[in-house]
């Protein structure tokens, strides 16, 4: 059944426009439960995939969505600046001034629109996270960074069984955007593999050329660095298999929850300055054994230097 987005009399917030190369992938909602951005770096994949959250939101009245990042520290470096922008709700965190929320809870992490409809906001950095109740959509932005992708991903999928809270008439439906990985990987089975992904599955694809909001010097310098499988995957959005970086990582072996920071001996700051590459400040911390924990971060592109300097003070 085809939704409308509800609108308050005398108020209109949103202005994003989405680029041709978006637009299948909106108009997807009504064919496919299950769809893929899978599309270069900068190309607006988080941002329509947000712009899909807010519609649904405005069309289902009581309806619950769930949005998920690979960790806690993604959600206030992405999908929060991107929820900022003059298109999508247009004021800071935690975006009460906009006409449209009538309550954000820090503690659960809950937007509660004027019209009942909830959006919750989780980190994957467990797949385990993804369980909970029956909710009525699912997004999952930068899923090729999520560990046990597979996992968290069927999970997910159980949980598409309608909240009961809304209003009208709705279908359960989940999306991801995310630049891709490799062939083989969790992602690739999930969105391309013939042999295990749903015949709900439906996979959109757009390259960085496609965002002409981008600068032209910011495309060179990415068509600049990367080549080969690089090219393919983060500006064409196309799944290639990439030589491994020097060092193995496990998230799950060598990354840990610091339980308390009492017992570190010692606390430093690292800052990186840029504009058109993002300015960046680290916390971290050193135990007594020596082992390295970071605590907090700031990214963000076309920051002042006086900006930076206060957001370090903060920190």
């Amino acid at each position: 059944m085809q939704q409308k987005l509800l609108m308050r009399q005398g108020v209109d917030f949103l202005r994003f426009c989405p680029n041709p190369a978006q637009l299948p992938f909106i108009a997807g909602r009504e064919c496919f439960t299950q769809r893929a951005c899978l599309c270069g770096t900068g190309s607006g994949k988080t941002k329509v995939g947000c712009y899909e959250d807010l519609a649904w939101a405005l069309m289902y009245p009581g309806s619950v969505g769930y949005i998920f990042e690979p960790s806690y520290p993604m959600i206030k470096r992405i999908l929060f600046p991107t929820l900022e922008s003059k298109d999508l709700l247009g004021c800071p965190f935690p975006f009460d001034q906009n006409p449209y929320v009538a309550e954000f809870n820090r503690g659960d992490m809950r937007l509660t629109f004027w019209n009942g409809s909830q959006w919750w906001f989780v980190s994957l950095d467990d797949a385990e996270r993804a369980e909970g109740p029956n909710v009525d959509y699912i997004h999952i932005d930068e899923a090729r960074l999520v560990r046990h992708l597979d996992t968290a991903w069927l999970t997910s999928v159980r949980r598409l069984r309608k909240s009961g809270r809304c209003t009208v008439p709705i279908n359960p439906s989940i999306w991801l955007t995310t630049t891709t990985d490799f062939p083989g990987s969790d992602l690739f089975n999930i969105t391309e593999n013939p042999k295990s992904a749903s015949p709900e599955m439906k996979v959109y694809r757009w390259s960085i050329f496609d965002n002409l909001t981008l600068s032209k010097e910011y495309v060179a310098e990415i068509l600049r660095t990367h080549t080969g499988g690089l090219a393919e995957r983060f500006v064409y959005g196309r799944f290639a298999n990439v030589g491994a970086g020097s060092f193995p990582f496990d998230s799950s072996v060598h990354v840990q929850e610091c339980s308390d920071k009492k017992l570190l001996k010692e606390i430093r700051y690292g800052i990186d300055f840029g504009w058109s590459n993002p300015s960046a400040i680290i916390c971290i911390g050193y135990d007594y054994d020596d082992r390295v924990y970071v605590l907090d971060e700031f990214y963000k592109p076309m920051v002042s230097k006086e900006d930076l300097l206060q957001k370090l003070c903060d920190l």
